[in-house]
């Protein structure tokens, strides 16, 4: 035992005969320490484990013997006094030298203390550094909050801006298509002059030139309209939205009347021809017609020779005028020559009267002369009823035959002509509205 108790002083590195010197350990401080450091753990003594258990079994066996033996005798009872005298010697000794910490322990105890104060600088900087990390959380959550607004507030911008620009290149896609339908303008006003009257001496003028500008102004008001069609479906603005409406039905009404006045000015083309055509062939009449005239001069002259020339002369020309007009009037049924070929043919007739009468009077057959003078003047009578009848204008023939059978298309094309006007109205308040 007391080689035990030495092992322990040495570890603990007490000397021996140092009580009450310098050198001496005080437990007091040690167990302070020790429970400073860990003050709800409880070191597990294996002396004090060992005392208390030898001292329950040998009172347990005191008792049993002093229950099974009776009481006592004096010896017994001083040597177990003696004895237990020296036990509790032996465990105040076991106890004391248990409660002596040894320099393991205290370095232990001062490392532990160390720890903790480690630790507890550790939690204090872990505390530290998450508020630092949440303050940095916070204010990267609200720099991202603030960034996101950012972008979304730039988004917006950026689309407003597109939208604006978007808006404005459709208005200025639909100023080009109005643009480009004021260029077609000026055929159309020439088409207008034609159609209202297509006869007159200018618009024979300007019909083929016009007819050729046609083509060139509906590509023009093709591309106005693809312009017009792309803005209204663009815009927002429903003003804007609604002119650019207005300006696609203008264009689709010029477009019907480019078209209806190709027609309408290639039949009056037509019509001209026919006319040109119509008054060639009846200068062939009027020359007959005078040339009957000489041979009645020449019969009062008495040349019935020079007379018979000249009747056959214009017998001539009513025939060659007949045949081109039966022609003439085979192509243009349109046109009712009934009573010009009835005149024409009436005075074939009246020459060959005038004819017989010339080879009588050559003859000097005075009778057959005058019978044949006779039928030549029945003849002349009917032409002359029949010449009553014909217009005083042949064009005119042509004319009415023109009217008639484009009176549906010239409707057609006045129609359109007022919808463009219509529309036209809205588009000009609209620019004089806007100072354009």
């Amino acid at each position: 035992m007391k080689h035990r108790d030495d092992k322990i002083a040495r570890a603990a590195h007490i000397k021996a005969r140092t009580e009450g010197t310098s050198n001496e350990i005080s437990f007091s401080v040690l167990d302070a320490a020790k429970y400073a450091v860990d003050n709800k753990r409880q070191r597990f003594s294996f002396h004090e484990f060992v005392s208390n258990r030898a001292a329950r079994r040998e009172t347990s066996s005191d008792v049993s013997r002093e229950t099974s033996e009776g009481l006592p005798s004096k010896a017994s009872r001083i040597r177990r006094a003696q004895e237990g005298s020296r036990k509790q010697m032996r465990e105040a000794k076991v106890a004391r030298v248990s409660r002596k910490p040894s320099q393991h322990s205290a370095q232990h105890a001062a490392a532990k203390q160390k720890q903790l104060s480690t630790k507890r600088i550790s939690l204090e900087e872990e505390v530290a550094r998450r508020k630092a990390r949440r303050r940095m959380g916070r204010i990267a959550a609200l720099s991202t909050v603030a960034a996101m607004t950012m972008v979304f507030v730039a988004i917006g911008v950026w689309i407003w801006h597109v939208d604006v620009t978007e808006q404005q290149r459709y208005e200025a896609m639909l100023m080009d298509s109005i643009e480009l339908v004021s260029q077609a303008d000026d055929v159309i006003l020439q088409i207008d002059g034609i159609v209202n009257d297509p006869f007159s001496d200018d618009s024979k003028k300007s019909k083929q030139s016009t007819l050729s500008e046609i083509p060139g102004c509906l590509d023009v008001l093709e591309q106005a309209d693809v312009r017009a069609r792309e803005a209204s479906d663009g815009l927002k603005d429903p003003t804007v939205k609604d002119i650019a409406n207005q300006t696609v039905i203008s264009i689709a009404a010029r477009q019907a009347m480019m078209q209806q006045a190709s027609e309408l000015l290639d039949a009056s083309l037509q019509v001209d021809e026919a006319e040109q055509h119509c008054q060639d062939i009846w200068s062939v009449v009027l020359d007959a017609d005078d040339v009957t005239h000489e041979a009645s001069k020449l019969v009062e002259a008495d040349d019935p020779a020079g007379s018979k020339e000249k009747t056959q002369q214009a017998n001539r020309l009513f025939t060659d005028s007949l045949a081109q007009l039966k022609t003439f009037q085979a192509e243009h049924a349109e046109v009712d020559l009934s009573v010009a070929t009835a005149y024409i043919e009436k005075r074939i007739e009246a020459a060959g009267y005038a004819i017989a009468a010339d080879d009588a009077l050559i003859d000097r057959n005075k009778e057959e002369a005058l019978v044949q003078n006779d039928w030549y003047n029945e003849a002349e009578t009917e032409a002359a009823t029949l010449a009553t009848k014909l217009p005083s204008d042949m064009d005119k023939l042509f004319h009415d035959a023109y009217s008639e059978q484009y009176s549906s298309l010239i409707k057609a094309y006045t129609a359109k002509r007022a919808e463009a006007g219509t529309s036209d109205a809205v588009i000009r308040d609209y620019l004089g509205a806007q100072g354009k």
